[in-house]
């Protein structure tokens, strides 16, 4: 079949058209991305980074929710206070209460979720909170009322901690917990938690990601997220390949929670996350 030529004059709209779209389309690399420094290495640096700290309340400072118990409202408000200490979101990490299987235990779980982030709102007005492990272990067995918990948070925290070698798998891993997470709402930001070592319940249980492996899963969540929490226990690793590596991606990247380190000290103060 031969086609009609096209007329100089619809050629010049279409090329205007074309440039007016590309001129109103947001650029990728504008994008709000934000990383977030929640490491405890002992021999740690934050000025070697120069990002935000992010907060994190948990089971340790309260342990009567690693036993499915509610705190008093009060105990809560001044935790939720005392762990404000950094320009970064909080973070909730209460492991033990998670969404379930069984519709009563469901129900009366994601009303304690609820109420905890209502807690949390009321203690730290506007500042934006989320759940780590939300998506995944905590709505896993109930993605229904997953979808009311959502509606408690700003901000998605799944965890991407690395299990093996498989580059693919760790990018599917990302692109499912994404795909989850624009499922509960598409509006939130994600930013998933991720450990320059290997998960402790792994072979290589504590062994530091290949600097080259690092590398690729910054890359993939700046290509797919909206930024990262870097986390990490108590022990000595603030000086290994993931710190040149990070920095270097911080420099191209320039996520939006870089900040100047002389704002923020020098320590490493939030409690971590279980794993």
């Amino acid at each position: 079949m031969t086609l009609a030529p096209v007329s100089p004059t619809l050629r010049a709209l279409s090329a205007a058209a074309l440039l007016c779209a590309l001129a109103l389309a947001p650029a990728a690399s504008a994008r709000d991305f934000k990383l977030y420094n929640n490491t405890k290495y002992t021999d740690g640096d934050d000025r070697s980074l120069d990002i935000a700290r992010s907060n994190l309340l948990g089971e340790p400072q309260l342990p009567e929710l690693a036993k499915g118990t509610m705190p008093d409202e009060k105990r809560y408000k001044d935790a939720v206070r005392a762990s404000l200490g950094n320009p970064g979101p909080l973070v909730l990490d209460f492991e033990h209460i998670n969404l379930a299987k069984d519709p009563e235990l469901s129900a009366i779980n994601l009303d304690k979720l609820q109420t905890l982030a209502r807690w949390t709102r009321e203690a730290a007005p506007g500042r934006q909170i989320g759940y780590y492990g939300f998506p995944g272990s905590i709505d896993k067995n109930d993605p229904v009322r997953g979808k009311e918990l959502a509606k408690s948070v700003d901000i998605f925290f799944p965890s991407l901690y690395t299990v093996d070698d498989d580059r693919d798998r760790w990018r599917r891993r990302l692109d499912n917990m994404i795909a989850a997470s624009r499922k509960l709402d598409p509006s939130k930001p994600v930013l998933p938690f991720v450990w320059p070592q290997y998960h402790d319940k792994t072979p290589r249980d504590g062994e530091f990601v290949a600097s080259d492996y690092w590398k690729f899963q910054l890359d993939q969540l700046h290509r797919a997220a909206d930024g990262a929490v870097i986390w990490s226990k108590r022990v000595s690793g603030g000086e290994r390949d993931w710190v040149p590596v990070t920095r270097s991606f911080i420099q191209s990247a320039k996520p939006a929670s870089a900040a100047p380190a002389s704002n923020r000290p020098a320590s490493n103060r939030p409690a971590p996350p279980r794993p």
